[in-house]
């Protein structure tokens, strides 16, 4: 989602942190939370901001070190297709984060706010 990409990082860091792993749920629905209807410029700043975060995360993750790293390509990718005009490669664009429970008693789902 546009509205929260930027607390990815920091969500991967938290659920490191209580030792479980983030999975990342994509979907298309609402339209208007999807990156893919983002522009080109836009999806450059947030794949900009990844990078230069990857620096500071990629090391501290174990559990979730490839889910941020697909993350940052999928942002690539969307930007690269935005770039070249062609569309979006992915129409499910929109994410919804969850902490996968280390043991049963702990779980944590993030979920978007209806805007």
């Amino acid at each position: 989602m546009h509205q929260n990409w930027f607390e990815l990082g920091d969500y991967c860091l938290f659920a490191e942190q209580m030792g479980c792993r983030v999975s990342v749920n994509t979907t298309n629905n609402p339209p208007q939370n999807a990156e893919n209807n983002l522009r080109a410029e836009e999806l450059r700043k947030i794949l900009d901001a990844m990078e230069s975060e990857s620096a500071h995360i990629e090391p501290q993750l174990k559990l979730s070190r490839v889910v941020w790293l697909n993350e940052v390509e999928r942002a690539r990718i969307l930007y690269r297709s935005a770039e070249s005009k062609k569309g979006p490669e992915h129409s499910a664009s929109a994410c919804c984060y969850s902490i996968s429970p280390c043991d049963t008693q702990r779980q944590l789902t993030r979920r978007p706010l209806p805007i």
